[in-house]
C-alpha cells in the first residue's frame, strides 16, 4: 500500500470555533466557504464548540452518495478503493475530506483510521 497524501487545511474563520471538524470537511470537500456551511449546520441545529452527529451530517449532505462501514475499514482501504472522487469522511470522533486519495484535514489521521461512513460529493 503507497503512502497516503495529506494537505494540512483548515478553512476555520471563526476564530473561537472548536470541534468543527465536519464543518470544515464539509467546505473544503464542497468548495463553500467556511462561513456558509457553518451557518447551515447551525441552522439545522449544531450547536458552536460542539460537535456534529451523523443525523445533521446526513441532513447538509442529503444528496451525497451515503457509504457506511464495519469497524475494520481503515483509511487505507477506503483510498485503495476510492482513488477517486471528493468524500467527507468520519471516523469515530473525527472527520476529514478526501480528494482525489489526498487526506484534507488539519489534524493527524493515518492510514490505519477506521472509516465509518463516507459521503461522496458530487
Amino acid at each position: 500500500m503507497g503512502m497516503i497524501g495529506f494537505s494540512k487545511v483548515n478553512p476555520r474563520t471563526i476564530p473561537w470555533e472548536t470541534n468543527d471538524c465536519v464543518v470544515r470537511a464539509t467546505s473544503v470537500a464542497t468548495g463553500d466557504s467556511y462561513e456558509l456551511v457553518h451557518a447551515l449546520y447551525k441552522a439545522l441545529g449544531r450547536r458552536n464548540g460542539r460537535g456534529t452527529p451523523i443525523f445533521l451530517i446526513n441532513l447538509v449532505l442529503d444528496k451525497a452518495e451515503k457509504m457506511q462501514y464495519d469497524d475494520r475499514h481503515t483509511l487505507n482501504k477506503f483510498i485503495a478503493a476510492h482513488p477517486k472522487g471528493t468524500f467527507v469522511c468520519c471516523s469515530r470522533r473525527h472527520a476529514f475530506a478526501v480528494i482525489d486519495g489526498v487526506v484534507h484535514d488539519q489534524g493527524e489521521v493515518g492510514g490505519k483510521t477506521r472509516v465509518l461512513w463516507t459521503w461522496r460529493i458530487k
